[in-house]
């Protein structure tokens, strides 16, 4: 800016601006690292959230999705809560689809999977999340905390099967019928 453009502004918006510069160029900078997934290596799990009208009344039902590193298959089921139980049949009737277990599943930080944050880093995994893997023999990966590119093919795939599957759709008898429908 020159000085006549200077004088016009006043020192509080120049010094807001200056702070807001300032903190930009020192900002540290992500590095995006296009991935190579080999077949049946890794999948990538989270919830979601769904309105739909069960009887006649108006829910919200959880949406548990898994979207795989390869090949971009999603995989869905609805439930009526997200808890351990509801968690650990999501993998069952997953695994079950695809007929096979992945090496490597992804998660966010979701409390049926991580029971506390030992640091920021390194978090330790619920009762039931471990006998999960010790019976399917898979190993995970918690994403960073508030890192949902981390695994970003399911957070896409979530809205992706909200809006393909329930955009017509909406009223279903019971929750049974809207999974079949889904």
């Amino acid at each position: 800016m020159n000085a006549w453009n200077l004088r016009a502004i006043p020192l509080a918006i120049q010094v807001y601006v200056h702070n807001l510069q300032k903190k930009k160029a020192n900002r540290r900078k992500e590095a995006y690292i296009r991935q190579q997934i080999a077949a049946g290596s890794m999948t990538e799990f989270d919830w979601g959230e769904i309105k739909l009208e069960i009887d006649g009344k108006l829910r919200v039902i959880q949406l548990a999705v898994f979207t795989s590193g390869y090949s971009n298959h999603r995989f869905a089921y609805l439930f009526n809560r997200q808890d351990s139980i509801a968690f650990q049949e999501a993998h069952v009737r997953y695994f079950a689809n695809v007929k096979g277990v992945y090496r490597e599943v992804v998660y966010d930080n979701m409390r049926v999977a991580v029971k506390s944050f030992i640091s920021k880093t390194e978090k330790e995994p619920t009762e039931a999340f471990i006998n999960l893997k010790a019976h399917y023999g898979f190993s995970h990966r918690f994403c960073n905390v508030r890192k949902g590119n981390e695994k970003g093919k399911v957070e896409r795939s979530v809205e992706y099967v909200r809006r393909k599957s329930f955009a017509g759709k909406i009223s279903f008898k019971s929750l049974e019928d809207a999974n079949d429908y889904l």
